[in-house]
Formats: C-alpha cells, sequence, structure tokens
C-alpha cells in the first residue's frame, strides 16, 4: 500500500514536470511555449465597428471590400463566409453568403466577391457582420468570428 501511494506521487509529480516544460520551456530550446490561436478576418478597409467606407455601399462604387483570413484551424476541412446585416426592418438581411470554401482561400481581393449586396440602411446606423466559419469534416462549426462594420445614410 505504501508502495503504491509512493508510486502514485511519483508518477503526479513526474507528469506536473512534463506540464510545465511544455508551456514554459527552458530558455535556448527551440520549443515554442503554448500559445493559443483564434482564427482572424480582417479588412484592409476598415477595423472592427467602423464605418464601412462609402466605396464599399450603395452610395458609392458597391464593390465588396478586401478581406484577409488568418490562423484558420488546422482541423477545419472548409470555409464559409456570410454577411448579415441584423438590424434589417424586416430582420437579418443576408448580404452574401458563400459557402463550402476552401481552407486554403485565406482572402479576397477588393471587388472579387460579385455577389456582394452592399451595404444601403434605409435609416440610421447598421451593424454589418462579416462572418468566417470553419467547419470540419463532418460540416460541423468549429470556429466562427466576427468582423463587424458600420454603415449609415
Amino acid at each position: 500500500m505504501k508502495n503504491l501511494r509512493f508510486a502514485l506521487i511519483f508518477v503526479g509529480v513526474f507528469a506536473l514536470i512534463l506540464v510545465i516544460l511544455k508551456l514554459f520551456p527552458p530558455p535556448g530550446s527551440n520549443q515554442p511555449a503554448f500559445k493559443l490561436i483564434r482564427m482572424e478576418i480582417t479588412s484592409p478597409a476598415f477595423k472592427t465597428n467602423d464605418t464601412i467606407p462609402v466605396k464599399y455601399t450603395c452610395d458609392g462604387e458597391g464593390v465588396s471590400p478586401a478581406l484577409e483570413f488568418t490562423d484558420i484551424p488546422k482541423a477545419a476541412k472548409s470555409l464559409n463566409l456570410i454577411i448579415e446585416d441584423p438590424d434589417a426592418p424586416n430582420g437579418t438581411f443576408t448580404h452574401l453568403k458563400r459557402t463550402g470554401l476552401p481552407v486554403d482561400k485565406t482572402s479576397f481581393a477588393e471587388g472579387e466577391l460579385t455577389d456582394y449586396i452592399p451595404p444601403c440602411p434605409p435609416s440610421g446606423t447598421h451593424r454589418y457582420n462579416f462572418i468566417l466559419q470553419a467547419l470540419n469534416d463532418k460540416g460541423s462549426q468549429i470556429s466562427k468570428v466576427t468582423l463587424t462594420g458600420l454603415y449609415s445614410k
């Protein structure tokens, strides 16, 4: 019984040392420290919760803004890109829905999304959510991020 208790304590201490070394590798080791990576969707045209430039709306050229995707999860097998206006008078309005995008599709150039319906709120300030979803091989969502732009007439 005493030997079993000693063995369990030894195994526990050894496991704790391994966890600490994994999270905080010794200086000079080429092993990276633990890092939480989060998928991102960004645009060079605007930052989240900033105003969408007129160029990308019905008051301008109405072209889609450039979008960039980073840190796609390794388990992802496909991506979905959805642009929605949750403030539309008759409920959420979908401005764009692209499904089944390949995971190596890490950006869209300005104007590349030809089926993009530009923001055109009838009144007040509306939020436009640019949603990126990562899906696994079963089609289940494993990650979701949103870039929100604002626009008002």
